[in-house]
């Protein structure tokens, strides 16, 4: 693998980990503004999270480390001990925002909330929203407004409350509640709406920024694509670890890992396939710690 297949794979980048040049995103991100999404991170700050992500997963994992789990003995840091374990998800949440572990938990959410703590002495985060039952005549006098809170972790919506509303009904979710009132038209639920459309658009940034910090990772410069996409992996199994309900994949960093275009002995692009892929890799590796990449 020599300098020009090297170049070649960097130039191969879309950067789609560079938020103000990833047309796609913007275009996405603009509309779910306009369609009323109220995001934790403006996009300064979410360009800001990715490069903190990445700098993290390069910190934990340094090469050494990497090239010592391929079998290769570095005697000077041979018994030195690997901090990597102490360095977990809770390390990682010391280091963010506010706001930025706010989308990593990517929780329920609306205008109005409080907490109570729970008999196990633990406190319990609600938000509180309104259902509306529509008024039929001017003679409609009883009372339309339907008061409800649910868990933000879980969406679960209190019994005592939602027996207002549904008196047979018991341990229903956000969903379940809009799943029973979507069709029926006596009721407003506006508020309901915008609870799920807010929570669903958490979860699609929370993971289109991971896995733009994924391909970061493989693309940095400051290291190679083998040991980048290997911190890409330990970031995936970390992240679906820790949190509930998140399946990322490696597919979308394998695709690039695979399917790369290289030149080949007769000067014609060529690509990555399984089976050479880890030799090329290696190659990679030993080249680029001769020559530096511009």
């Amino acid at each position: 693998m020599n300098y020009d297949d090297l170049k070649l794979f960097y130039d191969k980048d879309l950067k789609e980990y560079d938020l103000y040049h990833n047309l796609d995103f913007l275009k996405w991100f603009y509309i779910i503004l306009k369609k009323g999404y109220s995001s934790y991170l403006n996009l300064p700050a979410l360009q800001s999270f990715i490069d903190k992500l990445t700098l993290w997963y390069e910190y934990k994992y340094p090469e050494r480390k990497l090239i010592m789990e391929d079998g290769f003995v570095d005697k000077e840091f041979e018994s030195i001990n690997d901090i990597s374990k102490e360095l977990d998800y809770n390390q990682l949440r010391y280091q963010l925002s506010y706001n930025e572990i706010k989308l990593l938990d990517s929780m329920y959410r609306s205008d109005n909330g409080y907490n109570v703590v729970d008999k196990n002495k633990k406190t319990v985060n609600y938000m509180a929203f309104n259902i509306y039952k529509k008024q039929i005549s001017k003679e409609y006098v009883e009372d339309s407004t339907y008061k409800l809170s649910a868990i933000d972790t879980t969406g679960k919506i209190k019994n005592e409350d939602l027996s207002k509303l549904f008196p047979k009904d018991r341990n229903m979710t956000i969903e379940d509640l809009y799943n029973k009132l979507r069709d029926n038209n006596d009721y407003d639920i506006e508020e309901l709406q915008n609870i799920l459309f807010t929570h669903s658009m958490d979860i699609e940034l929370r993971e289109k920024v991971l896995y733009f910090t994924m391909k970061k990772l493989i693309y940095s410069k400051r290291t190679n694509p083998n040991r980048g996409y290997k911190r890409a992996i330990y970031l995936m199994k970390e992240f679906n670890n820790y949190i509930k309900k998140l399946n990322l994949v490696s597919i979308p960093i394998d695709k690039i890992m695979e399917e790369e275009y290289i030149v080949n002995k007769n000067g014609k692009l060529g690509k990555f396939t399984k089976n050479i892929k880890n030799n090329i890799l290696c190659s990679i590796y030993r080249y680029s710690i001769k020559r530096k990449i511009k």
